[in-house]
């Protein structure tokens, strides 16, 4: 379930020090989405596990995890969404994205209060998201699309109390060469999109880094 951090940051210890790109990652994401990418398995587990970890320490945040190993379709995304950002009344998410009980629904509901702490930021650590590029590059797109436009929605369109939502990929080379594309889901929305209009935003907005080691 989706873990929300209260309190006063904690400075990790000298030998808990996260790999360079990872502390780059977190520095950024106040600002920006994050792919990371490393061509190995042990190096991505690594820079998951590390990502989630230094997130879960951050005060005033909701990390959400998706196992991408178990997203090979929406409805492994909504499967996914129902374990970490559950329904209060128990209700699963409807196939559909759009209207009550769909999935930007859900993505728009705020996080209750821990300990009496407001929480100013959610982020999303989306594990080998790759599996789903790979599996339907159509389905990527849509999810990236609703994750990334609902973020939009938050910072540049909504008079509700500023929740900042992040989303960090982590995956194989395959994402590198998705947001090399101008026109691919990490640069640009889908075709026909509404949140350009509604947000006044041309594309989301993604930094790329590699893992060198």
């Amino acid at each position: 379930m989706a873990v929300a951090a209260p309190g006063p940051a904690q400075s990790p210890p000298l030998d808990d020090a996260p790999m360079p790109e990872v502390e780059r990652a977190l520095a950024e994401l106040d600002e920006r989405h994050v792919v990371v990418v490393a061509r190995s398995a042990a190096q991505r587990a690594e820079a998951a596990s590390q990502l989630a970890h230094h997130i879960g320490d951050l005060p005033e945040t909701q990390l959400v995890l998706i196992d991408g190993a178990r997203v090979e379709d929406l409805r492994g995304l909504r499967a996914e969404l129902d374990r970490e950002l559950p329904d209060p009344a128990g209700r699963a998410l409807k196939p559909s994205f759009d209207g009550p009980g769909g999935v930007l629904a859900r993505l728009r509901e705020p996080p209750r209060a821990v300990e009496g702490h407001h929480i100013k930021r959610r982020f999303y650590l989306w594990r080998d998201a790759d599996v789903l590029l790979k599996a339907s590059p159509s389905s990527f797109s849509v999810c990236i699309d609703a994750i990334a436009g609902v973020a939009a929605e938050a910072e540049y369109a909504s008079d509700d109390l500023l929740l900042i939502h992040r989303l960090v990929l982590v995956g194989g080379p395959g994402l590198a060469r998705c947001h090399a594309d101008a026109r691919g889901p990490l640069r640009a929305w889908r075709p026909a999109s509404t949140w350009p209009r509604v947000t006044g935003i041309d594309g989301p907005n993604f930094l790329l880094l590699g893992v060198a080691r």
